[in-house]
C-alpha cells in the first residue's frame, strides 16, 4: 500500500542569527532520525540557512510571491511546528501585521484554514508587557495541539497566558542537540572567544566594557589572541557594530584581535572548541559551548539568566550591576581559567547539566509523537 506523503514545516526565523540557524538544524536533524519523512520545509528570513534538501520558504510580508509560497507551504504540510527560540515576545514593536509574532499569527491562521494540525518546538515565552502581545500569543499558543517550552520560566508564563491548568511540556532549547560531546583540544595560541551583542538599545557604553576585558585577557596572555565572534551578521547589530570594540583598545594590542562573522552553525562550533573559554552576552554561544569550554555569561535579560542557572554556568547581569563589578566578575573568570584545573571543572560542570538538557529534548519528541497526525512517516527505532 502506498504510504500518504508526510511533510512538516518548520516556522521560524532562520537567516541571520546564527542561533536560529542552530535551532533549525537540530530540528531537522532530530526529526528525520526519528520519522520517515518525505519532506521538511522551513521558513527563513533569507535563503541558503537551511539543511541540505530542506526546501526553504522565504519570508518576505511585502512581497506577494512569498506570501503565495507561504500559503503553498502550510496547505502542503502534514504538520506545523512553531519555533524555536523567543518567539512569544514583545519587546519589538508587534501588532496584527508587523513584529516577529506576526508571521506565527499568519502561520497557524493559515494551518487552521487548511486543517493542518499545529505543535511548538521547545519555544521561549517571555513575560509579555502589552495587551497586544498578550492577545497575539494567546491566539498563536490557543491553536497548537502541543505546547512546549525550554525553561521553567516559559512554562510559567505561557500557564500565565492561557490559564494554570494548561497542559505545558517542559523541553529544552533543541540546540543542545548540536552541543559537542567530549573534550575539546585547545589551540595554540591560546585565545578567548567573545560573542558580544548589540542592539537598539544597547549602552553607547558597552562597547568600553567589553574592551576592558579583553584588554585583561590579553595581558594575561602575552601570545594570546582574542576572537570577537558577531552572532548576528544584520549590520545594525553584532555584525556592524563589533569593531568598536577594537577601537576602544590600545593600538598595540589591536593586531591580537580579529572579529568574526560565522557563515554556518559549524564555524561557530569550530571556533568555540579550541577556545580557552567563552565570554558570551548572547545565548546560544553558551548554550553550544557548555561542556566544550568554560563559560561566562553576561546576561542581558530574564531568559539568558534561566538557561544559565539550569547549565551551571557563572553569570553576571549588565542590567542591574555596575560596570565597575562586571569588570571585576569577568576579570576573575579570566584569571580562573588560566588554570588547567579550573578550566576542567567549568567544563565538567557545564556539561553534567547540558546532557540534562539534552534528555530534555528527547522526552520532548517522544511526548511529540503521540500528538502526531496520522499521515506523519513511522517512528523509526531507536
Amino acid at each position: 500500500m502506498e504510504r500518504t506523503k508526510s511533510r512538516i514545516l518548520i516556522a521560524g526565523l532562520a537567516g541571520y542569527n546564527r542561533g536560529d540557524d542552530a535551532i533549525l538544524h537540530a530540528l531537522v536533524g532530530q526529526l528525520r532520525s526519528r520519522f520517515e519523512l518525505d519532506a521538511i520545509a522551513a521558513t527563513v528570513l533569507k535563503r541558503d540557512v537551511a539543511p541540505d534538501s530542506v526546501r526553504e520558504v522565504l519570508v518576505d510580508r511585502k512581497s506577494p510571491v512569498s506570501q503565495v509560497q507561504l500559503v503553498r507551504a502550510v496547505a502542503r504540510s502534514s504538520l506545523v511546528m512553531l519555533g524555536g527560540g523567543s518567539i512569544i515576545q514583545d519587546e519589538l514593536k508587534t501588532t496584527w501585521l508587523r513584529g516577529p509574532m506576526a508571521l506565527f499569527v499568519e502561520v497557524v491562521t493559515l494551518a487552521r484554514l487548511f486543517s493542518v494540525p499545529v505543535v511548538t518546538a521547545p519555544i521561549g515565552i517571555d513575560e509579555l508587557r502589552t495587551d497586544q502581545g498578550k492577545k497575539m500569543a494567546r491566539f498563536i499558543l490557543g491553536q497548537c495541539r502541543l505546547i512546549a517550552v525550554r525553561d521553567e520560566r516559559s512554562a510559567a508564563n505561557a500557564r500565565e497566558l492561557l490559564g494554570p491548568g494548561t497542559h505545558v511540556v517542559l523541553g529544552a532549547d533543541p540546540a543542545f542537540c548540536l552541543n559537542p560531546r567530549g573534550d575539546s583540544s585547545e589551540r595554540t595560541p591560546p585565545y578567548l572567544v567573545l560573542a558580544p551583542a548589540f542592539e537598539a538599545t544597547s549602552s553607547p557604553e558597552l562597547p568600553d566594557l567589553l574592551a576592558t576585558i579583553v584588554e585583561r585577557f590579553l595581558g594575561l596572555y602575552a601570545y594570546g589572541r582574542c576572537i570577537l565572534m558577531a552572532i548576528d551578521e544584520r549590520a545594525e547589530e553584532d555584525a556592524g557594530r563589533t569593531r568598536e570594540i577594537i577601537e576602544r583598545l590600545p593600538e598595540e594590542m589591536r593586531r591580537r584581535v580579529e572579529l568574526r562573522v560565522p557563515a554556518t552553525v559549524a564555524d561557530v562550533l569550530a571556533l568555540l572548541q579550541g577556545s580557552l573559554g567563552l565570554v558570551t552576552m548572547r545565548l546560544h554561544p553558551m548554550i553550544l559551548g557548555a561542556g566544550i569550554t568554560p563559560v561566562l555569561c553576561l546576561s542581558r535579560g530574564v531568559k539568558t539568566d534561566a538557561i544559565a542557572a539550569e547549565l551551571s554556568v557563572p553569570v553576571i547581569s549588565v542590567r542591574h550591576e555596575a560596570w565597575s563589578a562586571v569588570r571585576a566578575r569577568a576579570a576573575a573568570f579570566i584569571t580562573e581559567i588560566a588554570s588547567t584545573e579550573n578550566r576542567d571543572r567549568f567544563i565538567r560542570t557545564a556539561a553534567a547539566a547540558a546532557a540534562l538538557q539534552r534528555a530534555r529534548v528527547e522526552d520532548y519528541f517522544s511526548t511529540l509523537r503521540a500528538f502526531l497526525p496520522a499521515k506523519i512517516g513511522a517512528w523509526k527505532a531507536a
